[in-house]
């Protein structure tokens, strides 16, 4: 079985190598990776493992957040040139792990025929702010219940059998298939690492605000609560939901407590093995 992933990135250059890496050793066997406009680390990152064979660059240089077709054209891509059976279509600071636990490629591959794509949840980890480790070293507690802005509920992204004609829908929450079968549900988790610091996840939402904006043809429902989050900055210059998924060590035990929080070590855990313990004396929840 072959198993393809896609990522669409920008400015992601603290946590991409990471993901790759991941996901890697988790029985992906080949990424494409889409930079759209990046001005850090993250065209460096791609090249580098370009290089290796391990992942096909490419580059969008629009900015006005085309994201159901470029990832389209990745996932199509995907099954064209690769021959993906199965399609992870992904974020950079989303690690995808099977709920049952073995490999990405274990799980999917052991699905029956008549599964054509398999769903895939939502765990928000919130953000201890340390700028001496890596997010990975004080990213350890979750969400229990995972919701995005303004409290609605998260909805469910989807890994589909590879398909030459394949359409994915703005955000990744939607895959047009074509193809007869039915959805696996309970296999897949994510695990979500989207506010690793409040400043660069206000420039994420002010960036994307406005490419929404340069974008006429997407109808008011496409990135809604991107929309409303850049609404609600230019409107009082904060965002809830960065207030609310700022913690210190001492509120993030407390929160496990009252359960909250789960404390969540598996990401961290196998990056340690993948790139070595960084500074664990330091490391927070160590």
């Amino acid at each position: 079985m072959t198993l393809v992933m896609t990522i669409l990135a920008r400015d992601e250059g603290d946590i991409l190598r990471e993901n790759l890496l991941f996901h890697l050793e988790s029985g992906v066997d080949h990424i494409i990776v889409t930079d759209n406009l990046s001005v850090d680390a993250t065209p460096d990152i791609i090249d580098e493992f370009a290089r290796q064979g391990v992942v096909t660059p490419l580059r969008e240089d629009g900015d006005d957040f085309r994201q159901g077709e470029w990832v389209t054209r990745m996932a199509r891509m995907a099954a064209a040139r690769h021959g993906a059976d199965w399609v992870i279509n992904s974020d950079a600071d989303e690690f995808w792990i099977p709920r049952a636990g073995g490999s990405l490629a274990q799980a999917l591959g052991a699905l029956p025929f008549w599964r054509s794509t398999a769903q895939a949840w939502h765990h928000d980890f919130v953000c201890i702010e340390d700028p001496a480790l890596p997010f990975h070293e004080r990213m350890l507690w979750r969400k229990r219940r995972t919701t995005i802005p303004h409290d609605r509920p998260a909805p469910p992204k989807y890994a589909h059998r590879g398909w030459r004609w394949v359409t994915v829908v703005d955000g990744n929450h939607e895959v047009r298939h074509g193809r007869p079968g039915r959805v696996a549900g309970d296999v897949l988790d994510i695990l979500h690492f989207t506010m690793r610091s409040p400043e660069r996840y206000r420039r994420k939402i002010l960036r994307g605000g406005e490419a929404f904006l340069r974008n006429p043809d997407l109808p008011e429902s496409v990135g809604f609560t991107w929309r409303r989050q850049y609404e609600e900055l230019l409107a009082t210059n904060a965002l809830r939901f960065v207030e609310e998924s700022r913690y210190d060590l001492a509120r993030a035990e407390a929160a496990v407590a009252t359960g909250e929080l789960v404390r969540d070590t598996r990401v961290r855990d196998r990056l340690r093995r993948l790139t070595g313990p960084g500074t664990p004396d330091a490391a927070v929840g160590a």
